[in-house]
């Protein structure tokens, strides 16, 4: 289910007999890297939800080029997959708040209040005691290999179809 991060309060209410995992990220072009992170997750807890990145955020982090699938494309796609309870757009830039803070993925996280966040990004260690007051158990896992990352997807695709006319 595709939830507006105005209304994620709801998810507490939906998942209350469940246990609550989330993860965050882009999933533009989603791929295998993508699929077997989300089945790692969803080993933790029976209702995963899924933080993802705005087009607005993904520009800013990723370039003017980025995302090639929208927001709401994307959003569908992991809605259409079986192990993903919620989808939430979140991490944008614009002026829409939740709990009078900007919306971005610490102010859903704080409102949603997962058992645990699983993330493969380093930079969430600097909120690891601002998370564990709210009680949720932050979890960093660097992917060993990142043979699967959309920027490289996209790099193969257009080295091996540069200069091809057909």
């Amino acid at each position: 289910m595709i939830i507006p991060a105005k209304d994620c309060g709801t998810i507490r209410k939906l998942c209350k007999d469940k246990v609550l995992v989330a993860t965050a990220g882009t999933f533009d072009l989603l791929h295998v890297g993508h699929v077997t992170h989300l089945e790692h997750c969803r080993e933790f807890g029976n209702c995963l939800v899924v933080l993802m990145s705005s087009d607005a955020r993904v520009r800013q982090k990723k370039g003017p080029n980025r995302p090639i699938i929208s927001q709401d494309q994307r959003a569908k796609m992991l809605d259409s997959l079986k192990i993903i309870d919620f989808v939430v757009i979140g991490f944008d830039p614009q002026p829409d708040t939740v709990a009078n803070r900007t919306v971005g993925n610490l102010a859903i996280l704080e409102i949603i209040r997962p058992k645990m966040f699983i993330v493969p990004n380093p930079a969430w260690e600097q909120d690891r005691e601002k998370l564990k007051s709210w009680g949720i158990q932050l979890r960093i896992e660097a992917e060993p290999t990142r043979l699967n990352a959309t920027t490289k997807i996209i790099r193969a695709v257009l080295t091996r179809y540069r200069n091809r006319r057909d």
